[in-house]
């Protein structure tokens, strides 16, 4: 009877071993998986490389949406210019600061800055110029970006001023 004993006490040494080799070896395969994934998702320069391009991707995507969702603008260059003129003469700095293009967050707080630093015969000459003044166009980049020189009424130039189409808008990129 005594062997007999030692039979089940010897399965059951054998079925723990068994048992713990398995788990160690699940342990393993858990482990290196996990550290493959971690190597290809976020580790490796491959993994860093696209999260960069992930993160271009969204940023330009939001530069986009902010030309998107723009209604500020004309169809044309020249009805751009002349709602900028509009905006100027009722002295709102504001809107005549949405005609500019936005810098890389939208914002357009630079243009509004330049607006509001100007006194009134700065914004009156400004205003004639536009009015008054001949645009030339010199130079035109497809369908996308017009550069005028404008000149006043004594045939000087008084200012060069570039516009861009934002897709369905023209705004003012430089003046």
């Amino acid at each position: 009877m005594e062997i007999q004993n030692n039979n089940t006490n010897s399965e059951k040494i054998v079925g723990k071993s068994y048992i713990k080799h398995i788990l160690t070896l699940l342990v393993m395969i858990i482990v290196v998986g996990g550290g493959y994934w971690s190597w290809n998702n976020y580790l490796s320069p491959l993994a860093k490389i696209n999260a960069e391009e992930k993160q271009r991707i969204e940023a330009y995507d939001k530069y986009l949406d902010i030309f998107r969702n723009d209604t500020y603008g004309g169809q044309t260059p020249q009805e751009t210019l002349d709602l900028f003129v509009e905006a100027l003469e009722k002295g709102d700095m504001e809107l005549a600061s949405k005609y500019f293009m936005q810098d890389d967050d939208g914002s357009v707080d630079e243009w509004r800055k330049g607006l509001l630093a100007m006194n009134n015969e700065q914004i009156s000459g400004a205003i004639n110029l536009i009015r008054k003044g001949r645009l030339v166009l010199v130079n035109n980049i497809g369908d996308k970006i017009v550069a005028f020189e404008l000149y006043d009424t004594n045939d000087e130039l008084g200012a060069y001023i570039e516009l861009a189409n934002s897709g369905k808008l023209w705004k003012i990129r430089s003046l």
